[in-house]
């Protein structure tokens, strides 16, 4: 809908889900069943709740539960992960108090609530140092966020309050111990100040705890497929509630991914979900799937140099799959760089699919390589690598990189020291399948000519060659 968008990512999160379904159409798990959850509501915490006592729910309970979120502040296309808790416990609390209004000229007539909240809120304040020396409570936090006394009325004496507070724990035994002490010297002051009082409970979030099991499948993911990653220290503070699911599967991990350390925080008017970190959220769920499920692969695919007639084809696939917004496509560069191919100063390495080619990249002599690369090494020592471009319906299952991969092979016949290759600086699906072949970003710098949108840089990266 135009003008509408959620600024928390869920939006983007979903089309991740979307896009693994795409790929496990293709590529069916060996054993067991891989459940994709499209669930609702999570910034209330009861998305996960009403999902899990569904009764629909009892048929599909898992084994293992994964999830991820993206996260500003973190490098672009970074994991943040760790084994514990991954995400706090946290509830909003509602304290009513109510006593006596009174004429505001005879106030000894009526029973004022205002000492009793101003003490509260004081010992509410002071509840995370009180509780810290408990075993197994962890780290604390009470935020006080709201207190009305009374109403706006000079002639009247207060007859009742609200305090809401929301409080936060690393853990689900000191969330219990928080609600207790609360309550416990909440009851004591209303007893002394002869006030009646409640509770309520809001926005209810148990915390969200990775199995060591879980983190280790992440992390291999991580590895597998060449995307960085940190393990943290403590726990994420903000609240999720994932941990309904991890309650229940027992085995599983939440982590965070990073939407780039320039980026506006969640829920701010300027946020936007970076779209690059669909194939990346994509291929790491598709890999913890492959540890556990294992997965079919349908098809043999082959990496063999394109025949000349073949060239057409090539031609027709990069102009039908490589146009998006990172890629720098003209009429010109094409023509160009395919009359290279013609001519015998550049090669296409194609991956075939049952006759069908389904991928190709383009790799050039260093002579006919573009001027600007002699920045960094003479032209005649590299080789370089210029479109690359897999089918969508093939996407996931390492192509580009195993064209990479052939690249570099016979970079290395044409007794090249180095090969080069360049992408948008933020282009998370390059740089993914880049990183896994083995290339390093040497510089990155201004190129608003060949790039439209995001940083408008270009990266430049390379292989060295033994």
């Amino acid at each position: 809908m135009k003008g509408v968008s959620h600024k928390c990512g869920h939006d983007g999160h979903m089309s991740i889900v979307t896009a693994l379904g795409a790929e496990l159409a293709k590529h069916r798990p060996k054993k067991g069943r891989v459940v994709l959850c499209f669930q609702p509501a999570e910034e209330t915490g009861m998305g996960a709740i009403q999902v899990v006592n569904d009764a629909r729910f009892a048929a599909v309970i898992p084994d293992y539960a994964f999830a991820l979120h993206n996260y500003p502040g973190l490098e672009l296309g970074k994991v943040a992960v760790r084994a514990g808790t991954f995400n706090c416990a946290s509830r909003g609390m509602i304290i009513h108090l109510k006593g006596k209004t009174s004429h505001a000229a005879h106030p000894e007539n009526g029973v004022s609530p205002a000492n009793a909240m101003c003490q509260i809120i004081q010992e509410l304040n002071s509840l995370p140092a009180k509780i810290s020396h408990q075993a197994g409570v962890g780290r604390n936090w009470v935020t006080v966020i709201h207190a009305k006394l009374g109403e706006i009325a000079f002639g009247t004496a207060p007859g009742d309050a609200v305090v809401m507070v929301t409080l936060r724990s690393e853990s689900n035994e000191g969330m219990q111990t928080l609600i207790e002490e609360a309550e416990q010297f909440s009851q004591a002051v209303a007893k002394s100040e002869n006030l009646s009082i409640s509770f309520e409970y809001d926005d209810v979030f148990q915390a969200s705890v990775n199995s060591q099991l879980g983190c280790d499948l992440v992390v291999n993911a991580c590895e597998t497929t060449q995307t960085p990653f940190v393990l943290l220290d403590e726990p994420m503070r903000w609240s999720e509630d994932f941990g309904q699911f991890t309650a229940t599967a027992k085995e599983g991990a939440m982590f965070a991914l990073g939407a780039g350390q320039a980026s506006p925080q969640l829920h701010n008017p300027d946020y936007d979900f970076p779209d690059g970190l669909i194939p990346v959220g994509r291929d790491l769920f598709l890999d913890i799937i492959h540890q556990i499920n294992g997965l079919e692969v349908f098809s043999m695919i082959v990496f063999r140099p394109a025949a000349v007639e073949e060239l057409a084809d090539v031609k027709a696939l990069l102009w039908d799959q490589g146009p998006n917004k990172w890629n720098y496509l003209t009429e010109e560069s094409v023509e160009t760089e395919f009359a290279l191919v013609e001519q015998g100063s550049a090669m296409v390495m194609v991956a075939v699919d049952n006759e069908q080619i389904v991928g190709f990249a383009v790799l050039m002599d260093g002579e006919v390589s573009p001027d600007y690369l002699a920045k960094y090494y003479a032209l005649d020592d590299i080789c370089y690598i210029g479109d690359v471009v897999v089918s969508s319906a093939y996407s996931g299952q390492g192509i580009a990189t195993k064209l990479l991969e052939c690249c570099i092979e016979s970079s290395k016949e044409k007794r090249a020291s180095v090969v080069l290759i360049e992408r948008h600086e933020e282009n998370l699906a390059s740089a993914g399948m880049m990183r896994k072949a083995g290339f390093q970003v040497v510089d990155t710098f201004s190129d608003p000519g060949k790039r439209s949108v995001g940083s408008r840089k270009t990266a430049i990266l390379e292989y060295k060659l033994e």
